[in-house]
This record gives structure tokens, sequence and C-alpha cells, in this order.
């Protein structure tokens, strides 16, 4: 098996488990003191929290989709925070 490509099973745990941990860290992120980013501290660079909220629900999935290489997960992950958002909010986390 290629290892750039994700299982539909790995290690006993199913893609659905790892994208709610993708989702969690991307909500906790949030949480962090991050002078001069957006977080629940302060929004900034026209992009407020609501934006990484929607992006932490859109990009996991398509981040933890099963049978795809890693490029196109991330290319997919990214496409869908800019549709969810109208901006790149993830691309930091996602990579």
């Amino acid at each position: 098996m290629n290892a750039a490509v994700l299982p539909r099973r790995h290690h006993g745990v199913a893609p659905e488990t790892v994208a709610r941990w993708v989702r969690s860290a991307c909500l906790a992120e949030l949480r962090a003191l991050k002078p001069g980013n957006v977080g629940i501290h302060g929004d900034g660079h026209a992009m407020d929290l609501g934006h990484f909220i929607r992006s932490a629900r859109v990009m996991a999935p398509a981040l933890c989709a099963p049978g795809l290489r890693v490029g196109t997960r991330i290319r997919g992950a990214v496409a869908a925070t800019r549709a969810a958002g109208g901006c790149n909010t993830k691309l930091g986390i996602v990579l």
C-alpha cells in the first residue's frame, strides 16, 4: 500500500473518528493566545472566529477522506475552507 493513501481504517480507527479529532484540534487551536492572529481573543485580517469554526467543520472530512492521496486531501480541505468562508483559513493547520 502506498503510504500517502489513507486506508478505510487505519490501525482500527475509522476516518470519521480521525476527522472528529482533526476538527477538535482546529477548534482548540482557536483558544490559544496568538497576538495578531484570529482566535477567541480577537478578529483580524478581514476574518473572524466564525470563519475558522466553519472551516474546521468542513475541512476535516476532506482531509481525512479514505483512499485518497495526501495532495488530493490537502487540496480538498483547502477548497472546502474557501467555499465555506470565502477565504483560506486553515492552510497552516492542514499542512
